[in-house]
């Protein structure tokens, strides 16, 4: 299932990380504006821990992390997060891509791993477009120098003014930690009727997306699962946003420089 959270390293040292990298056991990618740092269980072995590696960095930078559970492909560096897709552009994914066309013959190869291929080399625009489409029923990141897109539901905490991509570690005011948030190993492994047993059982009123404020030009509402743009302190809807339209192969992210209250 995996889970990414993204905010300044202060704000993210606050956090649960030990059961996050517990509970996704097969290693972590950080992302920063100057690096990317990969960790992964190979056999098991690996270095320093991520609350460690995070007070190796200044307090103030903007990191972007992913804990991964291996469902699809070897626990290696080639499918570790985030993916290089191109133009020193990094893709970060929470859920499961279902399909043939993501499916790996000997199993080496990760689902992600299989996407962030298909994306090397094409546009912005078009790496959007197909990152919406499969955003439905997953979480995604693009993640560029300080700048970031999110696609998918996402969830965001007032406390510590982090994002996450599940509700695993959101601090108790968000109630109890997200109960689709199981081993998805064992959910494979389970008879078709335990599983409708199982979706069946989960409340869903604890996943509606939280709402973030309005547009600044048409006055919509957003919502944590929309495209948001917030340019120079004022938000924006995806079609509303003033840089976007003019230059399509350029990156159109969320940029945390300055930014605490999403509303």
């Amino acid at each position: 299932m995996c889970l990414i959270v993204r905010g300044r390293v202060e704000n993210l040292l606050v956090l649960d990380l030990e059961y996050a990298e517990i509970s996704n056991r097969d290693g972590f990618g950080i992302h920063t504006p100057k690096s990317v740092v990969y960790s992964f269980d190979h056999k098991r072995k690996r270095g320093r821990g991520i609350r460690a590696t995070l007070e190796t960095l200044d307090r103030d930078t903007m990191a972007t992390v992913h804990f991964r559970l291996a469902t699809h492909g070897n626990v290696n560096r080639d499918n570790a997060h985030p993916f290089d897709i191109g133009s020193n552009t990094f893709l970060m994914h929470n859920g499961m891509l279902r399909g043939a066309e993501y499916d790996c013959p000997d199993r080496r190869r990760s689902d992600t791993a299989i996407l962030a291929a298909s994306l090397v080399g094409k546009s912005s625009k078009e790496r959007f477009a197909k990152l919406s489409e499969l955003a439905i029923s997953n979480r995604f990141c693009v993640l560029r120098g300080s700048k970031w897109r999110k696609f998918g539901q996402w969830f965001f905490d007032d406390a510590t003014c982090t994002w996450h991509s599940n509700r695993l570690i959101l601090p108790a005011s968000f109630g109890k930690r997200d109960s689709a948030c199981c081993d998805p190993r064992s959910w494979y492994n389970e008879p078709v009727s335990k599983k409708s047993k199982r979706l069946s059982s989960l409340d869903f009123t604890e996943l509606q997306p939280q709402k973030l404020g309005f547009c600044e030009v048409c006055d919509t509402d957003l919502y944590a699962d929309d495209a948001v743009a917030i340019v120079n302190g004022s938000t924006y809807c995806e079609n509303c946003d003033p840089y976007f339209p003019e230059h399509p192969d350029t990156l159109n992210f969320e940029d945390f420089a300055g930014f605490h209250d999403p509303t």
